[in-house]
């Protein structure tokens, strides 16, 4: 008995090839789009994790971990007796932490900051505090625990 399907030719043997490049259709622009679409949209999201996890999203979130930072420094004064008087981000460069901390070389980043306090003899104090971040790659803040003290005098 004859198949039929009513609406398309029906061959036994299949369908046939074209008989030239002429009678394939061209690949629809939509999927053209959305492939650079796609691909554009990798690129941003590799930037994206690039700037925020490798470049230390301190600079993006600085407000934030400034506040992180202070609060740290001062439960750590509180705790100590200390009254702060200032504090203020050292120089990277111009402290007794160098070298100890930063983002490459297998070092953990971190902050330092100067320090002025009033202990309880009365007597005013300067020095440097260092914090590390919890995460070397990855930032998840600072750990209080790796807070260090380097005193002027």
């Amino acid at each position: 008995m004859p198949s039929r399907i009513t609406g398309t030719r029906f061959h036994p043997a299949g369908p046939s090839l074209p008989s030239s490049t002429t009678d394939v259709d061209a690949t629809p622009f939509w999927l053209l789009g959305a492939c650079f679409a796609f691909v554009l949209l990798g690129l941003v999201v590799v930037a994206a994790f690039w700037f925020l996890l490798v470049r230390g999203s301190r600079k993006v979130a600085g407000a934030a971990l400034n506040a992180q930072v202070e609060e740290t420094i001062e439960d750590w004064a509180e705790d100590h007796g200390y009254e702060l008087l200032g504090l203020r981000e050292a120089d990277a460069r111009d402290n007794p932490f160098t070298g100890r901390y930063g983002n490459w070389g297998g070092k953990r980043p971190g902050i330092v900051m100067r320090v002025k306090i009033r202990d309880r003899d009365d007597r005013v104090r300067r020095g440097w505090i260092l914090l590390l971040a919890r995460g070397a790659v990855v930032y998840l803040g600072y750990d209080p625990g790796t807070l260090e003290v380097e005193w002027e005098d």
